[in-house]
């Protein structure tokens, strides 16, 4: 048939006469509802009680804002302790929830726009930003002043402010840090300090309460703006000890702490650093004026809160030769005489150590700073006369603190158990109401998983545009741009669970598919990696595809649609126990030579990055795959083994060849 032919009959079967009339007109629209609703009433959703309803909704409305609401006892909180911050957009999951509430009928739109947490949550945000007129900000509030002393973003050079704000409606308190972005998008140090503290719940930490990042237009240039609101504090150990929120120089004298107070505050921290290092998160710039506090009822009751995540060493920075970051109070293992400067937990012990003298003497005495520098060489007597306020106890933890190697010196948790905190919880108050013995320990880092995703789920299936030989060229081509700019494989991995999650609520359009992969790049780098490229470089690697300000717009939206769960773990994270427990790789950096994989660990990373790129295996849990992996690993390794393990955790006995296993080590032959 001739292709005008077949143009006509198209033309002819689509087209209408003037007389008929069109079905998609108001009145037929209106009965289409009427038809839906009535459907729902025959499958009895009007029965739903109105007080069940209301329940229902409020609940949906807690767990996707993270507030409580109780409207029996008049009880509304937007900002709840113990629960994940609420990121407040018209992309994140209260948006999504109250969408897909209001979807259902004209009965449950109706019964959703009178939810209190919704209300609250959606008139804070109009038009994509922040509506200031919701707040009431609480002018010379000494809270906005603890945090400004505390934030090491002043020494960078940032464009801050911070403000001490109220929601009336619901009576919740917050000290809000806005940042204005330059044409960097969302800064690294601000998606670092939000990935880290987003989900982190110990009440020894200040929380991240709420986030609200907008793309906007000032001055003929497009920027990001950062809204991060923060527990409200009232002081900072910087002021207990020194009397001034202000850093002192070392010839300022404070008050040396009572014993037990300092036994409180360490005890306190050591509880805070052993939850951060339990998720895979160091401090990295621990010191008195960065620790704030909550003033409680009776003298001298503080309970301690660490805060200033922003220069959280990332995964990149375990072992490398550039230097992110110089510690106020820096280990041995980070002066500048060190070639490789290796980054970890072991750092927050020795900063902690330093804290634990300075705060004891209540100074920096140079004496003593100078004595603890070389505290693996200094005998008893000396330690003894310097710190005469210390006891035998206190000592030998100081000692266990401050090693001058980072693989001998304690961790967190274990100097929780040290002798020195014998009998805190009877003879301290505070410890033992907000950190009892029957306190449930802090999830692993590698049990941590998103809200949004679920190991199976066919993301895919709700793109109308896309489909799995896409995802493949995709995945593909981001791989190439993490060789080419040298990322670490966590850096890639994060990219794709952000991909991945991003796609399961967001339909996209296929011309601007790559956008997301290089905007979900982008947001990992600024996670995990040390040294950044500049905007501009991402969009270059794309063949300036895009302009700057679309990649800068899906940067921001992408954070506010994986409501800033940014710190998750990977399949090369959950790879290494496995390799290490084989011998196959090493647990730490090696001191020399910086080295940290081996040639079966960097095949392993290929098989797995070839294994992403196929759709299928994408879909799997990232333990699954690590655990399919690392037993690959292993028969490689070891030549051959006794037991496979199976996606149900069993094993599989495996008969020896003739001569039996080769023991681990062996040499192959």
């Amino acid at each position: 048939m001739p292709l005008a032919t077949m143009t006509n009959i198209g033309t002819a079967t689509t087209s209408r006469s003037p007389a008929t009339k069109s079905p998609c007109t108001r009145g037929q629209l209106r009965r289409n509802q009427a038809a839906t609703d009535e459907a729902a009433t025959s499958s009895g959703e009007s029965e739903l009680p109105e007080e069940l309803l209301s329940f229902v909704l409020t609940h949906l409305a807690g767990m996707a804002v993270g507030g409580r609401a109780t409207p029996e006892l008049g009880e509304i909180t937007l900002f709840e302790d113990g629960t994940d911050a609420a990121v407040l957009a018209e992309t994140s999951r209260f948006a999504r929830s109250w969408q897909r509430a209001s979807s259902v009928s004209h009965r449950w739109r109706a019964a959703a726009d009178e939810v209190q947490l919704w209300k609250v949550a959606r008139k804070l945000v109009r038009g994509g930003q922040l509506d200031w007129s919701q707040l009431k900000e609480t002018e010379g509030d000494k809270a906005a002043k603890c945090w400004q002393s505390s934030s090491t973003s002043r020494e960078e050079g940032k464009d801050d402010s911070w403000h001490a704000c109220t929601i009336p409606e619901t009576g919740d308190e917050t000290v809000l840090l806005v940042r204005k972005c330059s044409q960097e998008g969302v800064s690294y140090d601000i998606v670092r300090w939000i990935g880290c503290l987003q989900g982190m719940r110990h009440p020894c930490i200040a929380a991240l309460q709420m986030v609200h990042t907008s793309h906007v237009h000032e001055d003929g240039l497009w920027s990001a703006r950062v809204y991060a609101g923060f527990e409200r504090t009232d002081t900072s150990l910087q002021e207990i000890v020194y009397g001034t929120l202000a850093r002192t120089s070392h010839t300022v004298v404070g008050r040396p702490l009572p014993a037990l107070m300092l036994r409180s505050f360490l005890y306190q921290l050591l509880h805070s650093l052993a939850c951060c290092h339990a998720r895979g998160i160091s401090h990295g710039n621990l010191a008195p004026y960065r620790v704030l506090a909550k003033k409680l009822a009776g003298e001298d009751q503080y309970l301690l809160k660490l805060a200033d995540f922003g220069f959280s060493p990332p995964t990149a920075a375990l072992c490398n030769i550039d230097l992110p970051i110089r510690p106020s109070r820096a280990s041995p293992e980070l002066h500048a005489d060190c070639q490789f400067k290796r980054y970890g937990p072991a750092n927050d012990l020795w900063a902690l150590g330093t804290v634990f003298a300075e705060v004891a003497c209540g100074s920096r005495d140079p004496t003593v700073y100078m004595m603890i520098q070389e505290l693996d060489s200094t005998d008893e007597p000396t330690l003894k006369n310097n710190l005469p306020m210390m006891g035998t106890d206190a000592r030998n933890l100081l000692r266990k603190l401050l090693r001058a190697e980072p693989t001998d010196r304690i961790t967190a948790a274990e100097a929780l158990c040290h002798p020195y905190f014998e009998g805190i919880h009877e003879q301290c108050p505070v410890v033992a109401q907000y950190l009892p013995r029957s306190m449930p320990a802090a999830p692993s880092f590698l049990e941590l998983r998103a809200d949004a995703w679920q190991p199976g789920q066919d993301f895919l299936a709700r793109q109308p545009e896309l489909n799995r030989k896409m995802w493949g060229i995709l995945y593909d081509w981001l791989s190439v741009v993490s060789y080419k700019f040298k990322f670490v494989p966590r850096s890639l991995q994060l990219a794709c669970d952000y991909m991945r999650r991003y796609l399961m609520d967001t339909p996209i359009e296929r011309k601007r598919l790559q956008l997301l992969g290089i905007g979900a790049l982008c947001l990992a780098c600024k996670h995990e990696e040390v040294m950044i490229p500049n905007m501009n470089d991402f969009i270059y690697i794309c063949d300036n595809a895009y302009p700057l300000e679309e990649l800068m717009a899906i940067e921001v939206e992408m954070l506010s649609s994986l409501d800033a769960q940014l710190h998750m773990p990977t399949v090369d994270d959950m790879l290494l126990p496995k390799l290490v427990e084989i011998g196959a790789a090493l647990a730490l950096p090696d001191a020399d030579t910086a080295d940290t994989t081996s040639p079966l660990r960097q095949w392993l990373q290929c098989v797995t990055l070839i294994g992403q790129a196929h759709y299928p295996v994408v879909l799997h849990d990232p333990a699954v795959l690590a655990r399919c992996v690392a037993t690959l690993g292993a028969l490689l390794w070891c030549g051959q083994t006794t037991e496979v393990s199976r996606p149900d955790n069993g094993t599989l006995e495996e008969s020896s060849t003739a001569g039996g296993p080769r023991p681990r080590g062996a040499p192959r032959g």
